[in-house]
């Protein structure tokens, strides 16, 4: 018989609490969602040569979040936290608890990744810097917005921009 995954185990003993809190999903799906978004995350930390460095991402349940721990060498502590009952990824505030306000859920359509780099959750500053920019940005790729600008100085532009997109983590 194949063992099953430690997050899953600790999920469908959470089946109870799930249907006690009338929360919007399956404790499978919850965990799929979490396992896919940890992943990533677990990725990003160790990129950049941090691997060589033996960065590392880790987990544990507690009530009512999961704290995601880092291990850097001989030092540790608290990189983000998700809220079981909503899937909301928190920065943490100290090593019990977690900062207000919501910094992504694993269940939006960015994967909760959106406001996350290796460092961990945005600053709540930092996400509204990155909103005004996308404001601000909006219909940089609709041509009625360049008329007067020549073709080949339009792709430049677009170019620029997915180097934005691609370096957005590196700038906070």
């Amino acid at each position: 018989m194949k063992e099953k995954p430690r997050m899953l185990e600790r999920v469908e003993s959470l089946g109870e609490v799930v249907e006690k809190k009338h929360m919007t999903y399956d404790p499978v799906v919850f965990s799929e969602a979490f396992d896919k978004w940890f992943e990533k995350c677990k990725a990003l930390y160790r990129g950049g040569g941090r691997d060589k460095l033996d960065y590392t991402l880790s987990y544990k349940f507690g009530r009512k979040y999961i704290k995601v721990i880092t291990f850097t060498g001989n030092q540790h502590g608290v990189w983000a936290f998700v809220e079981m009952e909503t899937g909301n990824i928190l920065k943490p505030a100290s090593w019990k608890a977690p900062a207000k306000g919501a910094r992504g859920n694993i269940f939006d359509k960015y994967g909760g990744m959106k406001f996350i780099s290796w460092t961990g959750p945005y600053y709540l500053d930092s996400i509204k810097i990155v909103e005004k920019e996308e404001e601000e940005w909006e219909g940089w790729d609709d041509p009625s917005n360049y008329k007067d600008i020549h073709p080949s100085e339009l792709m430049e532009a677009r170019m620029t921009r997915k180097d934005l997109e691609k370096n957005l983590h590196e700038r906070f």
